[in-house]
């Protein structure tokens, strides 16, 4: 509900409160990502999986990083 909303977001208002959540979760996103990226790299470290298959997910993770700019 917008008027629920507005409170929530205080005297900033809703336009200001949606762009903060948007960042917050921009944020949030690309620590997620560089999390996944920390891991492939233990996981090929490890024997886990291949250089060609950590490429591939990197490639992956690097379009998802993308998408956020949009």
């Amino acid at each position: 509900m917008v008027v629920d909303q507005h409170v929530q977001c205080g005297q900033e208002g809703v336009e200001v409160c949606y762009q903060d959540r948007s960042l917050a979760y921009q944020r949030l996103v690309r620590e997620l990502l560089e999390a996944q990226r920390r891991e492939i790299v233990l996981l090929r470290n490890q024997g886990e999986i291949s250089n060609e298959v950590m490429h591939r997910i990197e490639r992956d993770l690097d379009l998802e990083d993308a998408r956020l700019e949009i």
